[in-house]
């Protein structure tokens, strides 16, 4: 949805439902995602491998607008302030941009190669609960009594994508003005934050039972931290 510029605002407004299947997520592995691998568990049994893709990720809502501040010259407010006023009010204008996303699937993992085959792809174990515990928390994302490693010389029954990682929200804001030069001529100023509420977003968890002693944890983020640039640019 889009609204076009009226009093000095527009905006931008999508929303994405969406679910993706695949049996096979290709050979590059991707960061910051808790995917099965790029090669199937069993090469005979590739429908074994079959779930949501690394990247699908349910709902994605994106938000962005830009406001001009009606102030100064040509404005609603202060039409006819003197140089120095609007110099000082006028030629503001306000960005930002709002990001929200479910989680991507997370594959659980048993690093002990239980099937004895020597297989390139991750093995799977056995699953016997919720994966999600009732107490959920970075240090405990996975509840690791949920999966039961598997009798040797078996495969395990967890599927693909058994749980998700957490959600992702960011804010880019910017505030900007603009200085007339004279003619066609003008600068702009502008300060410009990323991540502006210095919110963390987490990557997925620690996700191999062949290792309990991390299992669960979250101990990485897939956002940076806020980060402010200033920007002066010359228009002629």
């Amino acid at each position: 949805m889009r609204g076009r510029r009226s009093n000095g605002f527009d905006y931008l407004a999508s929303y994405t439902l969406s679910r993706t299947q695949t049996n096979n997520p290709g050979f590059f592995t991707p960061g910051g995602v808790g995917y099965e691998g790029a090669y199937w568990m069993n090469t005979y049994q590739p429908e074994w491998n079959y779930g949501p893709a690394f990247f699908d990720a349910r709902h994605n809502l994106v938000l962005s607008g830009n406001y001009e501040l009606p102030f100064g010259r040509g404005r609603k407010w202060g039409g006819g302030s003197s140089a120095v006023m609007d110099a000082i009010l006028g030629g503001w204008t306000l960005s930002g941009i709002f990001q929200a996303r479910s989680g991507f699937p997370i594959t659980v993992i048993d690093g002990a190669n239980r099937s004895l085959q020597g297989v390139r792809g991750n093995e799977r174990p056995n699953c016997v609960g919720d994966p999600v515990p009732s107490d959920q928390s970075i240090v405990k994302w996975l509840d690791i009594t949920a999966f039961e490693r598997v009798p040797l010389g078996t495969w395990g029954n967890c599927g693909i994508g058994v749980a998700r990682a957490p959600s992702y929200r960011n804010v880019d804001a910017a505030i900007g003005k603009r200085f007339n030069a004279g003619g066609a001529r003008y600068f702009e100023f502008r300060a410009e934050a990323f991540n502006l509420t210095n919110t963390p977003s987490f990557g997925p968890p620690a996700r191999d039972i062949n290792a309990p002693n991390t299992f669960g944890q979250i101990t990485s983020t897939v956002s940076t931290a806020r980060t402010v640039e200033l920007v002066l640019k010359v228009y002629f």
